[in-house]
């Protein structure tokens, strides 16, 4: 199992739709909205490190979205 914590900055104003779009991603675990540099984090739980990939580049291609930040656990 490889686990993931990604964070998201948005384009102004397209917040709450690309949150809501993050959200709907099957293996999202939880995903929070935050102050700071960064304007969400999302947790995440896939089978192996390729699946995390394809979760990330998933993420990325929603409209709204600036830019990610991907930290992978290490077992």
């Amino acid at each position: 199992m490889t686990k993931g914590c990604i964070l998201v900055r948005f384009k102004s104003g397209m917040v709450p739709q690309a949150f809501e779009a993050i959200k709907q991603i099957d293996k999202v675990k939880v995903a929070f909205l935050v102050f700071g540099q960064w304007d969400a984090v999302v947790f995440t739980e896939t089978p192996d490190s390729v699946s995390m990939v394809q979760i990330v580049i998933k993420i990325n291609s929603i409209e709204g979205v600036k830019s990610t930040e991907s930290l992978l656990e290490i077992p």
